[in-house]
């Protein structure tokens, strides 16, 4: 007999006979059973991560913020540019 046919021949059966040990001799309760106890003795202990909540954002009070760290740039700036301007004059150009 060939290979296949003897195990397409033996498969259901193996499975039917293993199938009613388990069912019908307890052995899948007792295994549940078991599994069951086990868990409720040991149980598992989870630490929940608290993440803290982000700031409210205010659109309008950061825009006011950097419209007025630009200004406060402008102003530091201005009197260097100034002296700049006074220090160096611009060139005229003679026509060449």
């Amino acid at each position: 007999m060939d290979k296949q046919k003897l195990k397409k021949l033996l498969k259901p059966l193996v499975k039917e006979c293993i199938q009613e040990s388990l069912l019908e001799g307890g052995l899948l309760s007792g295994i549940i059973a078991e599994v069951v106890s086990g868990m409720n003795k040991a149980p598992v202990l989870t630490e929940a991560v608290r993440r803290p909540a982000p700031p409210e954002v205010d659109h309008d009070a950061r825009l006011d913020r950097r419209r007025r760290e630009a200004e406060t740039q402008r102003q530091d700036i201005l009197p260097s540019a100034k002296m700049l301007l006074t220090t160096y004059p611009v060139c005229q150009q003679t026509g060449q």
